[in-house]
């Protein structure tokens, strides 16, 4: 269904047959846009791994936060894949949890091995080689 057509029905459930209409076409756009992105959420219907501005990050030694995609909203699966060898996953954690079990985390000069998901970054834990990649499997917009 196109966008004219959900306004049109949405003007025919909703007795909105008046010249001029009671609600904009814009107004109307707009409800139906929230009511996607919401139904997205809440029906986690856009599982994501494939598309590389989405999912991959190159990362950067001494760097340790990242932007996340503006779509995306929940994190799946994160991993540290190296130039070579084989990837390796990280654990999601929330920063009380590593303050409780790794009270040291700020300043970890292991291997990363956690990652800590905010609104929009990624705060990874520990240390990355130059090349490596992190590769996300994610729930978007």
């Amino acid at each position: 269904m196109t966008l004219q057509e959900l306004i049109a029905r949405f003007r025919v459930l909703a007795h909105d047959q008046a010249d001029p209409p009671f609600w904009s076409s814009e107004d109307i756009a707009r409800w139906l846009s929230d009511g996607q992105t919401q139904a997205c959420i809440r029906g986690r219907l856009l599982r994501e791994d494939a598309r590389d501005a989405i999912c991959r990050i190159a990362l950067v030694p001494g760097q340790h936060t990242y932007k996340l995609h503006r779509t995306v909203y929940e994190i799946i699966d994160v991993r540290i894949k190296p130039i070579v060898g084989p990837s390796r996953p990280l654990k999601t954690v929330t920063r009380e949890w590593l303050d409780a079990e790794m009270p040291d985390w700020r300043d970890c000069n292991r291997p990363a091995q956690f990652a800590i998901q905010d609104e929009n970054s990624l705060r990874l834990v520990g240390t990355i080689d130059d090349g490596d990649v992190l590769h996300l499997e994610c729930y978007r917009l």
